[in-house]
């Protein structure tokens, strides 16, 4: 439901029909979870029920979770970006000092 809800705002109506083997009272009840953790602004207009998705916990949960990687890949990132220009560069002959070669 998250993954349909990023594209924008659905109709509860609209959710339910994207889930053939679920029966309405069912994605509601999902629905309602969703809403309870956060996750789900929900808004009415007449008869229609709008569901929205807060991003925001998922950012939250992301930084806390996979924030503390974050050093770690950036360290295994730098280390291939510096092996891959190491890679790039002409071998030099090693009978000309360094510094010397013209």
């Amino acid at each position: 439901m998250l993954d349909l809800l990023v594209e924008g705002p659905l109709t509860t109506g609209e959710l339910s029909a994207a889930f053939k083997k679920l029966s309405r009272f069912a994605v509601m009840k999902h629905l309602r979870v969703l809403h309870k953790a956060g996750l789900l602004v929900i808004t009415r207009d007449g008869r229609k029920r709008w569901n929205r998705l807060n991003p925001v916990p998922l950012r939250d949960v992301l930084r806390r979770w996979v924030g503390k990687y974050d050093e770690l890949w950036s360290d295994v990132m730098l280390n291939i970006c510096d092996a891959a220009e190491a890679a790039s560069e002409p071998p030099q002959d090693p009978s000309i000092p360094t510094g010397e070669a013209s």
